[in-house]
């Protein structure tokens, strides 16, 4: 079988759980400053092997974000895998203004300016046994951008609380309250709490259309139905202040603003399994009645995810993947419940958009072998810059993170599975780079093995997808009949391998040995019909895919047979030690991370 080069547009997903930390620390001001270069074309110098710990640090920053004035940037970078900062430099010249340290350990999720001076975080953590495995943590720290006033919301430990289940009565078998999440009238919505927000939080919007705001939610409620200290709520930065603007139909669900900011959508999978959409109509707010629920997609089932408002009305932009071969772009109108389709590719899901700094998509973009793009309004400065910049380096992967408000300065993250990202100041208008920082600066210049997009015919018929990364020999040609190993994503339906850098792919062939990734049948990205292809098929036609997968590795000259290693963490290791059993001459070596082999106690527990 051939091979075919291609990228892919998500990035990886990681495992999350719940754990409870203090978030900072003040600590004298940094030593080290961030490191800001002026970009050159990579020039691949070093033929050696890099040091193993070259490859497995931590990337030097992790977020990047302009101010809406252009006057400021934000920076989180680490100084080591274990104590991290967020630096505030001004623009352009990059002289640094202050650098906050973060606990050991703690890292940036979310960086986000609220106006001009005031900086909005929410950290992030490693899951317990992992540093690169994070979770975001349900806090925000806001501070500004010259240290001075750094407040947290919300340090409650995450664990303490229950998620929601939702209930369908007003008070169970005992006589205990229970909070009616269906309800159409609620006498606590709209209320003022008497307490702060309470349980774990996440920022909505940094910028709500007043300078001196932010929108954030709680992300959880407890089992007896207290509603007080959950919900929507507007943060003053100037004091701290909180004021409560909606209580929450679906206390985990994501919400999405329409006109004026209002809080007006929230979406998400309720305690049945089901994806709805919830819709507060500004009628009903006025009239102090509660959410409608407007969709209801059956356990399993693909559903109807808002996005943003289009600026029209009660209308959204929203992604569909009801009755439909693959997800769609479509536009939802929350009112009546109608919709209309802008967008859908033929093979692949499209499953995220960027935003402008107006909340307004610009771009949206699917994770097939290939990336797919498709913009509402092609003459869209960001648009335009997209465009030019994956037209001159196509097998990159181009992210525009944020942008100041004039759409004059944006910062970029390119990169690709053979170059770890660059995050890119750049002049909109000119498309010219200004500054530039290196994720792995030690790994700039190093010449890093091919990442080819693979495709073979499973022995049913079924086309699998992969990646396959293959050491270099001393002619700089990918090298043949090696040691092969095997990485499994999670999942079962999560988180497919893409074109993205990864450090494991680099680090296993620079010590010589290919690397298999394959997206099995059941896996995102390829439609509802590919998804649905592992079903029921878990310990079976899943884990022959990888079996396939290796075979033709080794038919193609790829891999040497004999001396093939599986490796998986998650439903991955469930992979690795599921498909040795079934093909046991064809691994020598299994290695299963923090697996899940129990399925029946999964589903209790879990």
């Amino acid at each position: 079988m051939g091979r075919a080069c291609a990228r892919r547009g998500d990035a990886r997903a990681t495992a999350c759980a719940a754990l409870g930390v203090a978030l900072a620390v003040a600590l004298p001001a940094a030593t080290q400053q961030p490191q800001v270069q002026e970009l050159d074309e990579v020039t691949v110098t070093a033929r050696v092997a890099r040091p193993l710990e070259d490859f497995v640090e931590f990337p030097r920053y992790d977020s990047v974000a302009i101010s809406p004035g252009g006057t400021h940037v934000a920076l989180g970078w680490t100084e080591d895998n274990f104590v991290r900062q967020v630096s505030v430099t001004e623009f352009p010249s990059m002289k640094p203004l202050h650098t906050q340290y973060l606990q050991i350990f703690l890292g940036v999720s979310d960086l986000r300016w609220a106006n001009e001076r005031q900086l909005l975080i929410q950290p992030d953590w490693p899951l317990h046994g992992f540093l690169r495995l994070r979770e975001t943590l349900g806090s925000i720290l806001f501070d500004d951008f010259d240290g001075r006033h750094l407040q947290q919301i919300n340090p409650i430990p995450a664990g303490d609380l229950e998620p929601l289940e939702e209930q369908r009565q007003e008070e169970d078998a005992s006589g205990r309250k229970k909070l009616n999440t269906l309800r159409t009238n609620n006498k606590n919505n709209g209320k003022q709490p008497e307490k702060p927000a309470e349980g774990p939080v996440r920022l909505i919007e940094a910028r709500t259309g007043t300078p001196d705001e932010a929108l954030f939610q709680t992300t959880r409620t407890d089992r007896a139905g207290d509603t007080d200290g959950y919900g929507a709520f507007r943060l003053s930065l100037q004091d701290g202040r909180q004021s409560r603007v909606a209580l929450l139909p679906l206390p985990g669900g994501q919400i999405i603003t329409g006109p004026e900011h209002r809080v007006a959508l929230v979406c998400g999978v309720n305690a049945q399994n089901e994806r709805v959409v919830y819709y507060l109509p500004p009628e009903a707010r006025a009239a102090g009645k509660d959410w409608q629920l407007r969709v209801r997609s059956p356990s399993g089932e693909r559903g109807l995810t808002p996005v943003a408002w289009t600026g029209n009305g009660e209308e959204y932009y929203a992604l569909d993947g009801r009755q439909l071969p693959t997800r769609a772009v479509v536009v939802w109108n929350a009112a009546d419940d109608t919709e209309r389709v802008l967008y859908r590719d033929a093979d692949v899901d499209m499953d995220s958009v960027s935003l402008d700094p107006k909340g307004m998509p610009w771009m949206f973009s699917g994770t097939g072998h290939f990336p797919v793009y498709w913009y509402p309004d092609p003459g869209h400065p960001l648009a335009q810059l997209h465009q030019a910049l994956v037209q001159k380096a196509p097998r990159e992967q181009v992210d525009v993170m944020n942008a100041t408000d004039d759409l004059a300065t944006a910062v970029v993250r390119v990169g690709s599975a053979r170059r770890p990202p660059i995050f890119l100041l750049m002049d909109v208008a000119s498309r010219s780079s200004l500054k530039g920082m290196y994720t792995y600066p030690k790994l700039h210049g190093t010449r890093l093995s091919p990442v080819d997009a693979i495709e073979f015919q499973a022995r049913d018929g079924l086309r699998i997808r992969g990646y396959l990364t293959t050491p270099l020999d001393a002619d700089d040609k990918p090298d043949r009949q090696r040691p092969l190993l095997v990485i499994a994503h999670d999942g079962p339906g999560d988180a497919p391998s893409d074109y993205r850098y990864e450090y494991e792919r680099q680090l296993f062939a620079s010590r010589g040995y290919a690397v298999l990734e394959v997206n099995h049948r059941g896996s995102s990205g390829r439609g509802v019909a590919f998804e649905r292809a592992g079903d029921g098929k878990w310990g079976r036609e899943v884990q022959d895919d990888y079996a396939d997968a290796v075979r033709w590795a080794i038919q193609d000259g790829v891999a040497a047979d004999g001396h093939v290693c599986f490796y998986g963490t998650g439903f991955g290791a469930y992979s690795a030690m599921t498909a040795a059993a079934r093909a046991p001459d064809l691994f020598q070596c299994v290695v299963g991370v923090a697996g899940v082999y129990d399925l029946p106690d999964l589903y209790k527990e879990g």
